[in-house]
């Protein structure tokens, strides 16, 4: 048999493309953290809401967990089922999760035990601009301490409560980047104050 180079060639090209193409489509998760002290005011703002005027958000120096400030979050909501929506990466800053799938999430919070409000919804926007929220189970339970109390919970990236902008196909294209809060004040209404730092990602490898 005659070695045909041009034909050499395509064959390797073609196994270099595939290889590549594999690579990108089984990108491995790792550990990642949100570091509240590299932000800005240039980075919050009080974002899209319904009867919530009055809330605001701001970066606290009053005793946060760790560093040197913590996201402060003022929310002002009237009956009837509002939200207020607290925006703290505008700039998109690390982490950028660069798979869906499961991941364990923590963070620590603090407010009072008048709080009412929830539940809270944690929105991530993908590679796209596609927005998408998940809702955190219980999370206004640990609201209801003035000591800093940690949450955790495991979300699965590709499945949300709701996505939202640009082509709005609901797959989480990856990286994803974790945008805003969302706190909703129930039929009642609710008005408080709510402490966040230390936000952490895990990948959920099942062990």
């Amino acid at each position: 048999m005659n070695f045909q180079p041009a034909a050499f060639a395509r064959t390797t090209l073609s196994c270099i493309a595939a290889a590549l193409l594999l690579s990108n489509s089984t990108a491995i998760a790792k550990a990642e953290d949100f570091d509240i002290d590299m932000l800005s005011e240039s980075d919050i703002k009080v974002g899209v809401g319904k009867s919530s005027d009055g809330s605001v958000i701001s970066l606290s120096s009053d005793k946060p967990r760790t560093g040197k400030q913590a996201l402060k979050l003022i929310y002002n909501i009237l009956p009837g089922n509002g939200y207020a929506e607290f925006v703290f990466n505008q700039r998109r800053l690390s982490p950028r999760l660069n798979a869906a799938g499961k991941w364990k999430i923590a963070m620590w919070v603090r407010g009072d035990s008048a709080i009412k409000a929830g539940p809270v919804g944690l929105r991530f926007l993908d590679g796209r601009g596609e927005v998408f929220q998940f809702m955190l189970p219980k999370m206004e339970e640990a609201l209801r301490s003035s000591d800093w109390t940690k949450y955790e919970v495991t979300l699965d990236l590709d499945v949300s409560q709701g996505h939202w902008g640009n082509n709005s196909d609901g797959i989480a294209d990856a990286p994803l980047s974790l945008f805003s809060l969302a706190v909703n004040g129930g039929p009642d209404g609710d008005a408080g104050t709510i402490y966040v730092d230390d936000i952490s990602f895990e990948p959920d490898t099942g062990k």
